[in-house]
């Protein structure tokens, strides 16, 4: 099987995208400088000031964050009910200009949203704005076409931007998910939900505005091969796997590192074969509870029953078996070549944050004090860089052929 057997040209490993939504799928700049320079100049006149207005430049830097914030530092003369006035009258001058139409998509989000949402991938939008200006875009621009769910500072149980994201998340269930934004409040939002994150350049970030990220686009009109990356390197790997027809069918070992995407990485390949690949995991093997004792594979997992289940016959051309500890002389020779994915241990922290510790700080102690430890000691032990046929660097879920 090739990579062009089992996958078409665009095919999408994630279940999900999310995206920021001024700057990144809407042109904010059609209507917000000129409402917000209009709208403060007649407060400013209401209320009696005299000091220079904004400029629409300066107005425009405020998109992507919290607008009450964004005010604040643009305008510390003021106190804080004069500032709220001319808050108010900068939105009443959006929104009149939205109803007039002013409202249209940037290059390529139609075509990218509509390529997305016919493969079955499901979109959300978090943005920092009020219920009533993501509801008036949603009904302008008929976003509701595509996107599924929409999280603004407005939604229950929301804070920030990265709790709109948590709630995606749970929303479609699913932790196989990308961001995309054009701010590095997207980023930060992203990171601390521990997914990958793509920036858009052609947004609206400030100059010398630092938003490193796990890919970068000039515009959204490159994002369909973007995020098709994940499964054409998948494919290429099925691709060095899958034996030839009427060969011998083949176990595959796949563990890694803390928090590196192996239990992902394994969904996927079976997802991409199309029929040709099936996973055992070693967690269905684990003791309930956990035997005492000093072997930590021996007192977590049935390994006798986990021999037995992969000694039947395999029913696919490649059979994985995915876990830690894989790599040990009890389960290395289980599988007739092995994966690993490596992951520097400040990125497995990083995703134990976003993905554990959110809400149990007990999860970051856990790894920190533990099983990083316990980790390097294993690795130092069994050597996966030697012993496993394949080291994958799993840095960046969007490529992960891709060399550290």
């Amino acid at each position: 099987m090739t990579a062009s057997d089992s996958a078409p040209t665009h095919r999408f490993a994630f279940d999900a995208v999310l995206f920021d939504m001024d700057g990144t799928l809407v042109a904010t700049d059609r209507y917000w400088p000129q409402a917000a320079q209009e709208g403060a100049t007649r407060a400013f006149e209401e209320l009696g000031i005299e000091a220079p207005v904004p400029t629409q430049a300066q107005w425009m830097s405020l998109v992507g964050g919290e607008l009450s914030s964004g005010v604040a530092r643009l305008l510390p003369e003021l106190d804080e009910a004069a500032r709220a006035h001319v808050l108010r009258r900068c939105i009443e001058a959006e929104h009149a200009y939205l109803a007039q139409g002013r409202a249209g998509f940037l290059p390529g989000v139609e075509s990218t949203l509509t390529q997305l949402h016919a493969a079955g991938v499901r979109l959300g939008i978090a943005s920092n704005c009020s219920a009533r200006y993501l509801d008036q875009l949603m009904a302008d621009l008929n976003l509701g076409r595509w996107i599924e769910e929409a999280r603004c500072l407005d939604s229950p149980r929301v804070r920030n931007k990265a709790d709109m994201i948590e709630d995606l998340l749970a929303v479609f269930d699913t932790r196989s998910a990308v961001m995309v934004g054009d701010r590095a409040g997207d980023r930060d939002a992203a990171w601390a939900n521990a997914l990958p994150h793509v920036h858009l350049v052609d947004g609206y970030a400030m100059v010398g505005e630092d938003v490193a990220a796990q890919a970068t686009l000039d515009s959204m009109e490159g994002m369909a091969d973007l995020l098709g990356g994940r499964a054409k390197d998948l494919c290429t790997l099925l691709g060095e796997l899958v034996p030839e027809p009427g060969g011998e069918p083949i176990t595959l070992g796949i563990s890694g590192d803390l928090a590196s995407g192996k239990t992902l990485l394994a969904r996927d390949l079976v997802r991409l074969g199309q029929g040709d690949v099936e996973c055992i995991e070693l967690e269905s093997v684990r003791r309930q509870p956990n035997r005492a004792g000093v072997d930590p594979l021996d007192e977590a997992y049935d390994l006798e029953a986990l021999q037995d289940r992969l000694a039947q016959p395999a029913s696919t051309p490649v059979r994985i078996l995915e876990g830690p500890m894989l790599l040990d002389p009890r389960l290395r020779d289980l599988c007739h070549a092995h994966l690993y994915l490596e992951v520097p241990n400040a990125i497995s922290l990083e995703r134990v944050q976003g993905r554990d510790a959110r809400h149990s700080p007990v999860a970051l102690e856990l790894a920190t004090e533990v099983l990083l430890p316990w980790q390097r000691q294993w690795n130092a032990a069994h050597r996966p860089g030697e012993l496993a046929q394949r080291t994958l660097v799993g840095h960046n879920p969007l490529r992960p052929l891709e060399e550290g």
